[in-house]
C-alpha cells in the first residue's frame, strides 16, 4: 500500500510481466526475432536497432561465403530491420544464412543463432 500527498491509501499498480523484446535497456539481450525470405528479398528483424557499422559482409553468410557485393543492404527507419536483396543464384533455390558480430546500437553482441535455411517464401522464427 501506499499513500497519496492528501493522505488517502491507494494500491500499488498491478506489475506486468517482463516482455524482454520490447523492454531493451533492462534485460541487454539483443537477438535476431525474425527471418523472412519473399518477393526476391531475406529480411532480418531483430528485437531492438542494429549498428550499421557491425553489418558486414563477413557478419552475414549466405550458403557459407560473405555476402557478394551486388547484395544490396538497406534498413528500416527504426533501425531493427536489415533488408537483403537477393542475387539470381539464389532464386528458387534453397540457402543457408548465418549471422554473427552484429552488435545492437547500445553496443550488445548479438547471440548466436543456428544456421538457418530457407527456401523462397520461407520465414524462421526465435522459439522463446
Amino acid at each position: 500500500m501506499a499513500f497519496a500527498a492528501d493522505g488517502n491509501c491507494r494500491h500499488a499498480p498491478p506489475t506486468q510481466p517482463m516482455r524482454r523484446h520490447n523492454v531493451y535497456g533492462r534485460y541487454h539481450i539483443f537477438f535476431v526475432d525474425e527471418i523472412e525470405r519473399e518477393d526476391g528479398q531475406i529480411v532480418i528483424e531483430f528485437n531492438m536497432p542494429v549498428n550499421p557499422a557491425t553489418v558486414t559482409a563477413s557478419a552475414i553468410r549466405v550458403n557459407g561465403m560473405p555476402l557478394p557485393h551486388a547484395v544490396r543492404i538497406r534498413y528500416n527507419r527504426r533501425g531493427d530491420k536489415i533488408i537483403l536483396s537477393e542475387i539470381p543464384a539464389w532464386r528458387r533455390k534453397r540457402i543457408t544464412l548465418e549471422i554473427s558480430g552484429v552488435r545492437s546500437y547500445n553496443d550488445i553482441l548479438m547471440e548466436e543463432i543456428p544456421v538457418v535455411y530457407l527456401w523462397d517464401d520461407d520465414e524462421w522464427e526465435r522459439d522463446d
